[in-house]
């Protein structure tokens, strides 16, 4: 994997244009760069390190060798320093990218050295280097700390709510960039998708495995229909960016195939001049506040465009108005709370 030339490569040339569009959002809001700051500096960094050392294999020389020069290799190719590298039995997650930009950490659930070949595990460790050089160490801290208040501060957490659906809604988008690393630092796509269909459950020979992969394709695409159903499913995304659980596998099985099939992704490779993908956002979207704020119910819809002219139809639309006036004064009442908060800072 070393020597690819990967460190000449901008991380803009990597970086998905729904990543980019989701992290403008979060810059709208008041005091961001402190709140990534006070992350680094104070949410549970030393805690976390105490339970590392204390729990899990720090791969080394001497522990996890072959893996210890895999890990060498793959920072190398990303021009990154030397990072520690732990293996959690009992992290719930395949990996987990953790500390802030100065000093990134990476656990890796023991079941992954069990179930991935080595290819899958180059991939997989790419993923992760790639995070680490496009900065979301930091955002992901943050994400983990409000999932925490989530879970544990019970009525004290809800302000943590709002917050949380911005971070997880770039969270996803950030791994659509990881995987795109990952494919250009080992110059092969193959072993990230093949990655990728392990996470989502179907590389198992049992009951006769995937004899037809283009099967996983149609599921895909037929997820990605659903999650850009912005007008009629604004509640179900808020449920899926609330969902730990969501890592939109076989949607990112899909954009890195269509991406790595077009010329676009050899041309980085061979190190030509291109451009940086942009996905620029719905303008009136980026200058709504709630949308810059918070996420997606403040998104303009056309009442009138499609309505079917039933009575049925007309009091669904009536409640579904007092059901969005309803979360747009909840928007309300979490930005208030944040911004007093903010201001006694």
């Amino acid at each position: 994997m070393a020597g690819t030339g990967m460190r000449r490569v901008d991380v803009e040339l990597y970086r998905h244009p729904g990543e980019r569009e989701c992290a403008e959002r979060l810059e709208r809001i008041p005091k961001f760069q402190w709140l990534l700051d006070a992350a680094a500096a104070h949410i549970g960094g030393k805690a976390e390190r105490q339970v590392e050392i204390a729990s899990m294999a720090r791969v080394s020389a001497g522990v996890y060798p072959r893996l210890a020069e895999m890990w060498r290799e793959t920072l190398a190719v990303f021009g990154l320093a030397d990072a520690p590298l732990h293996i959690g039995y009992l992290d719930p997650q395949p990996w987990t990218v953790r500390g802030d930009d100065r000093d990134p950490r990476l656990i890796v659930s023991s079941i992954m050295l069990e179930a991935v070949p080595e290819d899958e595990m180059g991939a997989l460790l790419a993923m992760a280097a790639g995070s680490f050089r496009l900065g979301h160490a930091r955002y992901l801290a943050v994400c983990d700390f409000l999932r925490r208040m989530r879970d544990f501060s019970g009525i004290a957490g809800a302000p943590a709510v709002m917050l949380s659906w911005a971070f997880e809604n770039w969270r996803r988008a950030a791994a659509f960039s990881a995987d795109r690393a990952a494919a250009l630092a080992i110059r092969d796509p193959r072993p990230v998708l093949s990655l990728l269909e392990r996470l989502a459950g179907v590389k198992s020979r049992a009951w006769g495995g995937v004899t037809e992969p283009e099967r996983l394709r149609i599921q895909g695409l037929e997820a990605a229909a659903w999650g850009g159903d912005w007008q009629a499913g604004r509640w179900r995304r808020f449920a899926m960016a609330m969902d730990r659980r969501n890592n939109l596998t076989l949607v990112r099985r899909l954009d890195l195939s269509d991406w790595a099939s077009k010329d676009r992704y050899r041309a980085i490779l061979d190190g030509e001049p291109v451009e940086p993908e942009n996905m620029p956002g719905n303008a009136e979207d980026m200058a709504d506040p709630g949308l810059a704020f918070w996420g997606e119910f403040a998104v303009p819809r056309d009442d009138d465009a499609d309505r079917p002219d039933s009575v049925l139809k007309d009091a669904a639309g009536e409640f579904r108005d007092a059901a969005e006036k309803g979360m747009q004064s909840f928007i309300k009442a979490g930005e208030a709370f944040w911004n007093s908060f903010i201001d006694k800072r």
